[in-house]
């Protein structure tokens, strides 16, 4: 004679654990996605913040033709280089701007506020299960020339574009 089944209900707990890792998974992978692009981030805006700074520092010559900030230009893509963005690598765009496009200098007169803008399209490694490849990522930083002193004042800022 056959017993009865006294566990009708095992192996559930195994089953509820699986659909329970599903979504702690899910957030594991956003957690480290979002904490790589915040420290990524953060390192764009100390690039962006140094290329501002060198493009100041780099006397402007107005008469330069035919680009008065091809020496500004070259120095904070330079500076920007060697912290890790490289203009026109892995979808790197550095740019420089005087006066700056936005901002509270952008009605300056050329020469006297340097613009550094440093934008990535930044890959995701997790996320891209759900749809996200990428985060833009743009930041930028402002630095006033000093004349022969050779300090400046630096005014950054950073955003996330959606």
């Amino acid at each position: 004679m056959p017993t009865p089944n006294r566990h009708p209900q095992r192996g559930n707990v195994l089953v509820l654990t699986m659909f329970a890792l599903i979504p702690l998974l899910g957030f594991l992978g956003l957690a480290v996605d979002l904490g790589y692009m915040f420290n990524y981030k953060l390192r764009a805006q100390i690039a962006a913040d140094a290329a501002a700074l060198a493009a100041s520092l780099t006397p402007y010559n107005p008469d330069l033709q035919p680009d008065p900030l091809a020496p500004q230009v070259m120095a904070a893509q330079d500076i920007a280089g060697a912290n890790g963005f490289k203009n026109g690598e892995a979808t790197i765009l550095v740019d420089v701007n005087s006066p700056p496009l936005e901002g509270a200098f952008k009605a300056t007169e050329p020469g006297i506020y340097f613009e550094a803008d440093i934008k990535q399209d930044l890959p995701t490694y997790f996320m891209s299960a759900v749809g996200v490849t990428s985060f833009p990522i743009h930041v930028r930083a402002v630095a006033k020339a000093a004349g022969d002193v050779g300090s400046c004042l630096t005014v950054g800022d950073a955003t996330f574009e959606s």
